[in-house]
């Protein structure tokens, strides 16, 4: 009977899995957390991502196991260990020949599933989704329970890993039955699950048409560095972590990952509403403070604004009469009304365009208020010229407009 057997026996039926198996993977060299009973996080007061780069001392093991006595094993993934997560019998059988395979049987979410903790050689800190199957290569695993107790089941593991020798990237990805080019490129904690992914393919189409070409051109290793310049992205490797743009924090976790057909987006894992952005709409959030999924006409004017604003394409020249002494809003709309007649005319030239409150507040960065008294003031002083009116919402005309005089 090995060390860890025997803690646990004479801890008896209610023992905790974190009490006795805590230090002797510690002295294994593993990063282990205590994990509250039917979770999968540790308490937010250890903040516990400062250990995937320092081990706790045993000190302070010693502390958790007396102030969490009935908590589970939490397994940080440092160095070259490796989660294989099976949600179902039939990728848990793809990994079932692993020496340290374990079966879940008591998982409410995944029943039939399992795991798996692999040690491989040069990985990056990534994770990836295949159907039925994710590769975590950074982040916490929590040991699993066994028959609603908590026991041996996957500590054992950890024994037999730590022993184990490492894999390579293209043996893993043979276990695993994945094609190892783009297993090594997909790699990536914004890798999406299979769900997510079509989400993240239906966002990189842009929906079609001219928008389509332009996130293409983005994307294009002659324009993206000098995008991501402007955006404030290192464009220099994709699937790395960086912090995002759009609001302030700590820890990294956004990345620019590409889709299949090419296009670079914005994937940022803690963004509460939209988490895969176009470039042209990281653009207009950055711009408007508002982060929103934009269709395919007004995309295509973000995306090719964003060429000229970033020298990736000549502007074109347009002239508007001044107003000296104007505020700043105004200022600001009137050289937002010149940004978008110059990308129309990029296309249309000479054609006019429509140019609304609600547009022009986001495409200027200006309040709804703030937007419908500078059209009023620029109208008035003859910077924009009425060209005709299309049908609008709820039967009133959109005007459209060219410079003036």
């Amino acid at each position: 009977m090995d060390r860890m057997t025997s803690r646990i026996e004479e801890g008896g039926a209610h023992a905790s899995m974190f009490a006795y198996a805590a230090l002797t993977l510690h002295e294994l060299g593993a990063t282990t957390l205590p994990i509250p009973p039917s979770e999968k996080r540790p308490h937010q007061r250890l903040r516990w991502r400062r250990y995937a780069s320092e081990q706790p001392s045993s000190r302070t093991i010693q502390r958790w196991i007396k102030d969490y006595p009935d908590h589970g094993v939490g397994l940080v993934l440092t160095d070259d260990l490796v989660h294989l997560d099976a949600d179902t019998p039939a990728s848990l059988q793809r990994i079932s020949d692993l020496p340290s395979a374990w079966w879940n049987p008591n998982s409410r979410k995944h029943p039939g599933g399992g795991g798996a903790l692999v040690r491989v050689r040069d990985l990056p800190r990534r994770n990836l989704a295949f159907s039925g199957l994710e590769v975590r290569g950074s982040g916490l695993v929590v040991l699993p329970e066994h028959d609603g107790r908590r026991s041996l089941h996957g500590l054992g593991t950890v024994q037999i890993v730590h022993n184990a020798p490492a894999l390579s990237l293209g043996e893993l990805a043979e276990r695993v039955g994945v094609d190892v080019g783009r297993f090594s490129r997909d790699i990536s904690p914004h890798a999406p699950s299979p769900g997510h992914h079509r989400r993240c393919e239906y966002r990189c189409a842009g929906g079609g048409g001219q928008a389509a070409g332009t996130l293409v051109r983005l994307s294009q290793p002659d324009a993206l560095p000098a995008v991501g310049a402007f955006l404030g992205l290192p464009t220099s490797e994709l699937y790395r972590d960086f912090k995002c743009v759009l609001h302030p924090e700590s820890s990294p976790s956004a990345a620019l990952i590409q889709g299949d057909n090419g296009v670079v987006v914005y994937h940022d894992r803690h963004c509460q509403g939209l988490e895969i952005l176009t470039l042209p709409e990281l653009y207009a959030a950055l711009v408007s403070g508002e982060a929103r999924q934009i269709r395919r006409v007004e995309l295509a004017l973000w995306a090719q604004r964003l060429l000229v604003r970033a020298g990736v394409e000549e502007p074109v020249h347009v002239d508007l009469p001044d107003i000296p002494g104007a505020p700043e809003h105004v200022r600001r709309v009137r050289r937002g009304f010149a940004d978008l007649v110059a990308v129309k005319w990029a296309k249309f030239p000479g054609s006019p365009t429509a140019f609304s409150r609600l547009f022009a507040s986001r495409w200027c960065g200006v309040s709804e208020a703030q937007a419908a008294e500078a059209l009023k003031l620029l109208r008035a002083r003859g910077v924009m010229k009425k060209a005709g009116a299309v049908p609008g919402l709820y039967g009133r005309e959109a005007g459209l407009w060219l410079p003036g005089p």
